[in-house]
């Protein structure tokens, strides 16, 4: 079998009217006018298209099809680019040829767990996504971000994230106060005051604050309703990377709720 075996059309211009709106798509994802979630890599797209079916699919010329007879088949629409146009898309250095576009998530207030990690201001895609896989691989939880931090669409989040963003509702520009008006407990992480997370009695619904990389938690938004966790250290460190300390508070969260359960 060979790509010309499977329909398809070529594109070979950067100046082609599809090639340049799919090239804003990548740069602007989170744009309201961007109605895909683009992805990268093969595995990812394989993993994905056995969920979502991918509305295009692209693919580098000449590139060996073995094993992705199905998934050309499957998109709606399939477009072959010269190595040249798959660099001027991609957003690694050493592009696998292949980018997969779906359709973006939509998660409403509705699609909330009982367990929210409330992310403040996050810059470091590598960090959200962390944070949406080990949110997926545990399960039961749900993200919001305060909307001043990076996008959940951005490429180097969805490619962290390993595509999770389909099985972990989130939600941006919803704020924890938005939650405590819900009923959610509120609990703020803070890296050297606050009850020692061992000690805590985390009532779900539940909502865990966590600052941005740089400044932590923005003072003035820490309200009274809320109460400070942290998470015990060695006396030699101050701080976590904020991926690490929400990974740490969700699996004490889940082992918990492990025992509970075993228990019941």
């Amino acid at each position: 079998m060979t790509l010309s075996d499977i329909s398809a059309k070529t594109i070979t211009s950067t100046q082609n009217p599809k090639y340049k709106l799919w090239k804003k798509y990548l740069r602007e994802p989170a744009g309201t006018e961007c109605p895909w979630l683009a992805v990268e890599g093969r595995k990812q797209v394989l993993e994905l298209a056995g969920k979502r079916t991918p509305e295009l699919l692209l693919l580098r010329s000449g590139s060996d099809p073995s094993g992705l007879e199905g998934l050309l088949r499957q998109s709606r629409s399939l477009y072959y680019l010269p190595e040249r146009l798959m660099k001027g898309l991609s957003g690694v250095e050493n592009n696998q040829g292949i980018i997969g576009f779906f359709p973006k998530p939509a998660w409403t207030e509705s699609d909330l767990t009982g367990r929210v990690i409330a992310l403040e201001g996050i810059q470091d895609p590598g960090n959200l996504g962390t944070v949406i896989r080990t949110a997926a691989a545990l399960g039961g939880f749900s993200i919001i971000s305060s909307g001043s931090g990076v996008s959940f669409y951005n490429p180097k989040v969805v490619r962290a994230s390993a595509g999770y963003l389909f099985s972990v509702p989130f939600l941006s520009g919803l704020s924890h106060r938005d939650l405590v008006r819900k009923g959610y407990h509120l609990w703020y992480a803070c890296p050297s005051e606050g009850i020692p997370l061992p000690e805590t009695e985390l009532e779900v619904p539940l909502a865990i604050l966590f600052g941005s990389e740089g400044s932590g938690l923005d003072r003035d938004n820490i309200a009274a309703e809320g109460r400070k966790l942290m998470i015990p250290m060695n006396g030699e460190m101050d701080s976590l990377n904020v991926a690490v300390a929400s990974s740490i508070v969700m699996y004490e969260i889940n082992r918990r709720s492990m025992i509970n359960n075993a228990q019941g």
